[in-house]
């Protein structure tokens, strides 16, 4: 009995940490106001709008180009609100390093002669200096690169996420459902979440996902080539930016397809729904195999696989055992190996309970959140639906992923097509509630979109971290959050305006990992005007004095005055590696992290 307690304690601590972020106890105000509104849900205003989305549902085509332009025009026309994003995450430097690497005509770039003092999280450099990333979000910010900034791809593919997501559920529901859908996915992810905020992905896997998913469910009705094809560059799609729970969705999918065309027993059928999407997976694959090779020296070993065998991290399955940690150089490497150590660490027992339930906690809120919740409801009325049937099991099979090793809703963003087709089901449903007798239905349908679209300016003009939340280290994932990379992208900007060429000591203090990272480079750092190296002490930073005697030195400290910029001097540098405390995991990872937030 004192388990099964200690397990409900544990998972309603993880629950409770979802209502205190994203602004959601705000959302369900707004919902609760909406719900006692009913005269006002059920006015003539409310039906015309209704029968003016219906007349542009069936025109399918404009429909599908406005959902690519909408998330674009809203976020464009809130830049004065909500700036150009900074990046300040390991990963989005990651990511920004491969398409940089891209954009410069190659694979990966050559090991840097004093590699060690550019090494920093998610980075390989050596053999070869490149991300340890898959390829398929760099592909994009590549191409945003090549127009005049990144981000300029990442808006684009919130744009096209939105387009692709549209057209998946005009293959299940019908036309102003499909609508409905699409305004959901353009409110909630496309114009302001994280996704298109930030340098960290999710919009391209959401894209692969909802071509996969639009594709097998049209190829069950009618075999062609353009749907292979489509079908085929979405699984690479998802093999480019989330393979592990890109297979969660694609095994599903394509398994329930593969079962339909067996009762069919047509091979002529069979052939022209199979071979064109392995063609194209085929040469995928292959260009895959070509890029690893490029930074590995094997097609068949990632770069992801092996940072984890020089640096014993990142772990993220339950049943990978940490490494013992190697010789590393430099600080903030040691505090992130025992950052991982200690995360895999509590994946077991009542910890692995609050922590599964967090991390699904965080889709709930990203996904769903209290507007969308409400209609779950009524779901039961229509589960057995053969519309909904193969994106609920899709969806199934990437919770079961997702409460192992997900923490943030990019990792299972393939299903992002699965959580809306659950939405719009479990809104039909409630719609039909009651509906002959006293329109309850009608109205709380009403309320529920009328509360996703209020929410949408309520996230662009407030601040989410303002509300009061006992777990500073949780990250928000609505339209405004911590924006810590404005430090570092102020000193940047700021060098840059200054003549000549510049070097950036980055130098911590800090008693555990937080997850903002300063040692960050482009493709080709000696080009560079300003290049970030490590602080390794006055010894080993004479190196780097060395190799650029047309340089200017600076340090900063990234932690106690992130601001403040200082000429170099060999008595401010300080060696701050020391051997990594494996007894014990760090308790105070909140404290240390708020500190950054009161500056």
């Amino acid at each position: 009995m004192t388990t099964f307690f200690a397990v409900v304690a544990a998972w309603l601590i993880g629950i409770s940490y979802s209502f205190k972020l994203d602004l959601n106890l705000v959302e369900c105000g707004v919902l609760t106001l909406l719900c006692f509104g009913k005269r006002l849900l059920l006015g003539r205003w409310f039906s015309a709008v209704e029968r003016f989305g219906m007349r542009l549902a069936h025109r399918r085509k404009l429909a599908i180009g406005l959902a690519f332009v909408a998330p674009i025009i809203i976020r464009v026309a809130l830049l004065p609100r909500v700036p150009v994003p900074n990046p300040w995450i390991p990963d989005e430097f990651s990511h920004l390093l491969i398409a940089d690497t891209l954009v410069h005509g190659r694979l990966a770039n050559p090991m840097h002669p004093l590699w060690m003092h550019f090494e920093t999280i998610h980075v390989l450099t050596r053999p070869v200096y490149a991300s340890v990333y898959f390829p398929g979000l760099g592909i994009v910010m590549a191409l945003g690169q090549l127009l005049g900034h990144p981000w300029i791809g990442v808006l684009l593919s919130s744009g096209a996420m939105c387009a692709a997501l549209l057209w998946m559920l005009y293959g299940f529901f019908p036309a102003r459902w499909a609508l409905l859908g699409a305004i959901l996915a353009v409110v909630r992810w496309g114009a302001l979440s994280y996704w298109v905020n930030s340098y960290w992905g999710g919009t391209v896997a959401a894209f692969a996902g909802a071509l996969v998913l639009g594709a097998s469910a049209r190829l069950r009705r009618r075999s062609t080539v353009p749907l292979s094809l489509i079908l085929g560059t979405g699984l690479i799609g998802l093999a480019y930016t989330r393979p592990v729970e890109g297979l969660a969705l694609a095994i599903p999918a394509v398994g329930a397809l593969a079962l339909h065309q067996a009762r069919i027993k047509s091979r002529t059928q069979l052939l022209r729904t199979a071979l064109p999407a392995a063609a194209v997976c085929a040469l995928g694959l292959l260009a895959l195999g070509v890029y690893f090779d490029a930074i590995t020296r094997n097609p068949f070993t990632t770069p992801y696989r092996l940072n984890q065998a020089m640096y014993g991290w990142p772990l993220t399955l339950p049943w990978e055992h940490p490494k013992p940690p190697p010789e590393f150089h430099n600080f903030n490497m040691q505090l992130y190996y025992e950052y991982e150590r200690c995360a895999q660490s509590q994946k077991t027992g009542l910890a692995g309970i609050e922590l599964a339930t967090v991390h699904l906690g965080a889709i709930w809120r990203f996904f769903l959140g209290p507007a969308l919740t409400l209609p779950l409801f009524w779901f039961g009325r229509s589960w057995r639906s053969n519309t909904i049937r193969m994106p609920l099991l899709c969806l199934m099979v990437s919770l079961v992923v997702g409460a192992v090793i997900v923490a943030y809703p990019h990792y299972i963003a393939p299903a992002t097509g699965c959580f809306l087709a659950l939405s719009v089901q479990s809104i039909r449903a409630l719609r039909l509630w009651r509906r002959k007798t006293n329109t309850t239905g009608v109205a709380l349908s009403r309320a529920v979109v009328g509360t996703c679209l209020i929410m949408l300016p309520v996230r662009a003009f407030v601040d989410s971290t303002t509300f009061p939340s006992d777990a500073p280290m949780m990250h928000v994932f609505s339209a405004l959050g911590p924006e810590e990379g404005i430090f570092r992208a102020n000193v940047l900007k700021k060098l840059t305006a200054m003549d000549g060429r510049h070097v950036v000591f980055v130098q911590y203090d800090r008693q555990a990992y937080i997850d903002n990272e300063w040692v960050a480079n482009g493709a080709d750092i000696d080009k560079e005007k300003v290049i970030w190296v490590n602080d390794m002490g006055p010894k080993r930073n004479q190196e780097v004095l060395n190799y650029y005697p047309d340089r200017r030195f600076w340090l900063v400290r990234a932690d106690d005055a992130p601001q403040e910029i200082l000429p170099y001097k060999p008595e401010l540098s300080r060696v701050t590696a020391r051997p990594v405390p494996v007894a014990a995991c760090p308790g105070k990872w909140p404290e240390v992290h708020s500190k950054r937030r009161r500056q």
